[in-house]
Formats: structure tokens, sequence, C-alpha cells
């Protein structure tokens, strides 16, 4: 029997025997695992064909996680749902780094077997970027009290995120090429567009007249984010001017 049955078999097994082990909540989480799992021992033994079987069953993991549980979360709370989405999204950046090693390495059988590579650093991309909002969301509700500033915290701790991943994809060269400088000048207007809100909705002239703590500091965050506004700015002005 050729390793291509073998591993087609293999697939075979583990979507059928997961569902039995794990409850069905974890099915989704689980099949991504073990396709991570796969993926990385094809790129450790420049394996394709095991590096297919380990794509595929990853994709059928991450879509039922975003068909059922990322959907399902817009209306329903989910006890578990971060956890299930802090593992694929860790499973999604472990896989894009090691791609993207392999690649730089030059190791073409391994890269063969992931044939959609680049497309799925986009994706990574991108849902690393929603899942630091998800969790930024879930760690300010549960740790910061609501009586002090706290809507204006709550965007400013956003737009950081959209000025970081910003600042992140277009930094890092094993990542970057035209399309993730669009993304990043993409995040930047996000965050851009939220400090505007807040500039627009807050007004801080009457804590520096206080001088409480509280106001100050948020005074002072202010003008922070504001100076990281400016610099996002530039950096979407001159990307319109080479544009052009």
């Amino acid at each position: 029997m050729s390793n291509t049955w073998v591993y087609r078999l293999l697939l075979l097994a583990a979507v059928i025997v997961i569902p039995w082990i794990a409850r069905f909540s974890w099915t989704f989480t689980a099949w991504s695992a073990a396709g991570t799992c796969a993926i990385l021992f094809g790129f450790a033994l420049q394996d394709k064909d095991m590096t297919k079987l380990g794509v595929r069953l990853f994709v059928i993991g991450a879509a039922g996680f975003f068909l059922w549980d990322w959907m399902r979360d817009w209306k329903y709370a989910e006890r578990y749902y971060t956890y299930k989405y802090s593992l694929i999204s860790l499973q999604s950046i472990l896989i894009t780094a090691c791609y993207l090693i392999a690649r730089q390495q030059a190791q073409t059988n391994a890269c063969s077997g992931f044939r959609y590579g680049r497309t799925f650093t986009y994706f990574t991309i991108i849902n690393t970027w929603l899942y630091l909002l998800h969790l930024s969301g879930v760690l300010f509700i549960s740790s910061v009290p609501r009586w002090l500033y706290y809507e204006f915290y709550k965007v400013l701790c956003m737009a950081f995120i959209h000025f970081t991943a910003g600042y992140g994809v277009v930094h890092i060269p094993l990542v970057t090429d035209n399309l993730v400088r669009i993304l990043g000048k993409i995040f930047y207007l996000c965050g851009i567009v939220q400090v505007l809100w807040i500039d627009f909705s807050f007004s801080f002239i009457q804590a520096f007249f206080r001088l409480q703590v509280g106001d100050i500091a948020a005074a002072g965050v202010f003008i922070l984010m504001n100076g990281f506004m400016l610099l996002a700015g530039r950096e979407v002005i001159s990307a319109i001017g080479l544009l052009k």
C-alpha cells in the first residue's frame, strides 16, 4: 500500500474517531489540532503527503469552528469559546511560521504539500487581528471597572491593537508583500477612525483643572494615542502617495 493511501486512511480515521473521543463542542478544535500536528511533522520530515493530510484536516476543523462556533458566538455566549478561538489562532500562527521558515530555507518538497501557503498567511494575519480584538474585549469586560472612562479605554485599547497590527505586519520580512502592506494600512485606518471618534466624543480640558489621578492618566493616554494616530496617518498618506 502506498504512503498516499495510508495518509488517506489516517485522515478518514481521524475524522471518524475524534468525535467519539472528544465532546462534540470540541470536535472541530480537535480536528484542527490533529491537522496542525500532521503539518508540522510533514514540514519536519519534508513529506508533502503528510503535509497535505494535515492541511485537509486543519481546514475541516477550522471551517467547522468558524461556521459553527464563531458564527454562533454572535448570538449565544459559549463558555469555552475563547479557549477554542485561542487554540485555532495559535495553531494557524504556528503553521504559518513553519511554512514561512521552510520557504525561506528552500524546502521545496515540504512547501509543495502546502499549495496555498501564501493565502493561508493572509488568513492568519486577518484572523490574528480579529482574535486580538476579541480577546481584548473579553479581558476588558472582566477586569476594568465600568465607572472609570470605560468606553474611552475600551475604544483606545482596540485602536492600539489596530496600530500594533498595522506596524507589525509590515515590519516582519518573512510576511511582508504588497497585499500585506495594504492590510497594514487598513489596520492603521481602523485605528485612526477610532481615535478620531474619541477626539470628538471626549473632552479632557476640565481634567487638567481637577488634577485627579484618573483624569490625568486618561488625558495622558489620550495624548499618547493621538501621537500614534499621527504616525499611522503619515504612513497611510505616504502609501497613497506611492500609489499615485
